[in-house]
């Protein structure tokens, strides 16, 4: 009797087990089909491919514009200024007439100095004809010596005096031509400083002449100066193409910067004076192009992050060569960078794997 209740119990405890068994299997299905499926982990990210190319150095400068040569012009001799030929900014010819000065007076003297040339020629005629004549005598003996003698030296008299008259002329004549005021070069009128009627003082400046040809005169850091050679290609900043090269690095300073010429290719049509930014091409290698933004710079170097079966991956890099935008590095990996700011770059490793939704390149 004991042994077939005992039996009723057990059997009876296995059914309740095993019920509370089932409705907790339920509880726990229902709970796994009231969990949402996971999504996968997607960012925002700019994936660009990096290309093969060159790449140059650029070192950047301050340059102004200047005539190749300028020089101003005075009169070595002192006078009114009888006529002004020219005006500022007008365009001249070698040996074009500038300015004017008075050269009444000089030309007075010379005038004074060919009529007493002629007289003279005159009185060597006469010195000569008598000398020719003593000497016909002189042969015949009809004529002393001494007479003889007398008339030679009268000749030569006559022919210095002559000579003297025609230097002073010559030298009135050039005297003459410093009142002519003349381009020495092809070039343009800078500045025009006396005007008809003003008195020209002998060295006080009267005009001021620039040549048609340009160069180009650039300061830059000193620390630098290394990196600057002849022959060096310049851009205007901003610019692919250059403008001139480097003729020259000059051995004195300007205001603590070194200082350079420029040769430009052709004339600039900017005005005289005018400064401005420009780049100078120190060195130019060829590799793998990546955009400076794909770049993530670390203690210990710089990284790329690249993006290859839906993860990313650090992989470091040697620059070889830098720009504002751009690094060069020796070869291209084979999938895409992310382009992003160093915040967000230094995170994409720690995600595993992600989609990406943005704009590639």
């Amino acid at each position: 009797m004991k042994k077939a209740l005992i039996a009723i119990i057990l059997l009876a405890l296995t059914a309740g087990v095993a019920f509370k068994a089932k409705l907790l299997l339920k509880e726990r299905t229902k709970e796994k089909e009231s969990q949402t499926t996971p999504q996968n982990i997607t960012l925002s990210v700019e994936l660009v491919t990096p290309k093969e190319g060159s790449l140059s150095q650029k070192i950047q400068a301050f340059a102004k514009l200047e005539s190749d040569k300028s020089v101003t012009i005075s009169t070595k001799l002192a006078g009114f200024v009888e006529d002004v030929f020219v005006d500022e900014a007008q365009k001249v010819k070698r040996g074009d007439t500038l300015v004017k000065i008075d050269s009444e007076e000089i030309e007075s003297s010379i005038k004074s100095l060919r009529s007493s040339l002629e007289a003279k020629k005159s009185s060597l005629e006469y010195a000569k004809g008598v000398y020719k004549r003593n000497l016909n005598l002189y042969s015949v003996g009809g004529l002393p010596r001494e007479q003889l003698e007398r008339s030679k030296i009268e000749v030569k008299s006559q022919e210095a005096m002559v000579k003297s008259t025609k230097e002073q002329i010559a030298q009135l004549k050039n005297r003459l031509s410093y009142l002519q005021i003349k381009a020495p070069f092809d070039g343009v009128v800078e500045r025009v400083f006396l005007h008809k009627g003003d008195m020209a003082g002998a060295g006080k400046p009267i005009v001021k002449i620039a040549s048609n040809s340009q160069k180009i005169i650039f300061n830059f850091v000193p620390s630098l100066i290394s990196s600057v050679k002849k022959g060096s290609k310049v851009l205007l900043k901003g610019e692919s193409e250059p403008l001139g090269e480097v003729k020259s690095i000059y051995p004195s300073s300007n205001q603590s910067l070194a200082q350079g010429e420029i040769k430009p290719f052709k004339n600039l049509n900017i005005p005289l004076g005018v400064a401005f930014d420009i780049e100078i091409l120190s060195k130019t290698l060829k590799g793998c192009i990546i955009d400076s933004q794909s770049i993530l710079y670390k203690k210990d170097g710089a990284y790329i992050l690249v993006y290859e079966d839906g993860r990313f991956e650090s992989q470091k890099i040697e620059p070889l060569l830098e720009s504002s935008d751009n690094v060069l590095i020796a070869s291209c990996p084979k999938f895409p960078l992310a382009k992003a700011s160093k915040s967000k770059l230094s995170t994409l490793t720690s995600y595993g794997k992600v989609e990406i939704v943005g704009e590639s390149k």
